[in-house]
């Protein structure tokens, strides 16, 4: 029995290479920040865009908040209808997972 996935990227594959990216990325500007641009870091942040990956591409989307006088930061990734939000307060994180459909075009 043939998968319709067959041959293309898995959504687990997709997550680790934008997951690969970031921290290479982070790791590059892990310099100390002025407070100006600690500042610009407040708040919520959002990223729309197409990967592309062989011959296949799928919608992203990537969204960082940041609220550090009350100790919170959330992230939210999702690739298609694949959801991963991970959020941390001061009392506690919580993590969440979700898959309904994912599709490569």
């Amino acid at each position: 029995m043939s998968s319709c996935f067959e041959g293309q990227p898995s959504a687990t594959s997709l997550l680790e290479a934008v997951q690969a990216t970031q921290t290479s990325t982070l790791s590059q500007h892990h310099h100390s920040l002025t407070n100006t641009q600690a500042n610009n870091l407040l708040g919520a942040h959002d990223l729309n865009t197409r990967l592309r990956v062989g011959n296949s591409s799928v919608n992203m989307y990537f969204r960082h908040e940041f609220k550090l006088n009350l100790l919170f930061i959330r992230h939210e990734f999702a690739v298609d209808s694949l959801v991963v939000r991970h959020e941390f307060t001061k009392t506690h994180l919580w993590l969440s997972m979700s898959l309904q459909k994912l599709s490569f075009h």
